[in-house]
């Protein structure tokens, strides 16, 4: 009689065992999952926001080698080009500057940038980046200043500054993440 009592409550505890065991194992496992599926999510926005970043950069490249820049910078011509390359954009704004700083944005917004460390930076031949917490130039709102040098001659004679809106940042990495949930 002892033995019928033993065996199931034996049973019970072998089962129960194995149970808390598998789930034991089993959460280990979704654990490791999730953290290598948020890893890889993360590493592709970082590798889409770098692809779009490196798209914006050489649309300013190339507005920054066929601007006609001179003493009329806000010309029909440069204001179309601008505003064109606005549209075919994610950038709030597009501006052009001559080596003082002046400029002219696609709006015809007439602005000095000359404090301003991206365009500095792009003076000196360098594509620069900023993060600006608010700027008159996105209505108060945070962006990202991306400016590249216009070179002629061997020599930069202004800058071609592009600015996108944090909120334009934080949609593209949206839209992103909606597009995986669908597939």
């Amino acid at each position: 009689m002892l033995l019928t009592l033993v065996i199931p409550l034996f049973l019970i505890l072998v089962t129960l065992t194995s149970l808390f065991l598998y789930t034991s194992q089993s959460e280990k496992h979704y654990k490791r999952l999730t953290g290598e599926l948020l890893l890889a999510a993360a590493t592709e926005q970082k590798d889409l926001f770098s692809v779009k970043l490196q798209g914006e950069i050489s649309l300013l490249n190339v507005l920054a080698t066929s601007l006609p820049v001179s003493d009329r910078m806000q010309s029909d011509q440069v204001l179309e080009a601008l505003s064109a390359a606005t549209n075919a954009s994610d950038f709030r704004n597009i501006i052009v500057t001559d080596t003082s700083g002046r400029g002219v944005a696609n709006d015809g917004q007439e602005l000095n940038l000359q404090d301003r460390n991206y365009f500095k930076q792009a003076l000196s031949g360098e594509c620069a980046m900023e993060y600006i917490a608010k700027t008159r130039l996105a209505d108060d709102e945070a962006a990202i200043a991306i400016a590249v040098p216009i070179i002629a001659k061997a020599q930069v004679i202004g800058t071609v500054v592009g600015v996108l809106e944090e909120s334009a940042l934080r949609e593209m990495f949206r839209e992103n993440a909606y597009r995986q949930s669908e597939t």
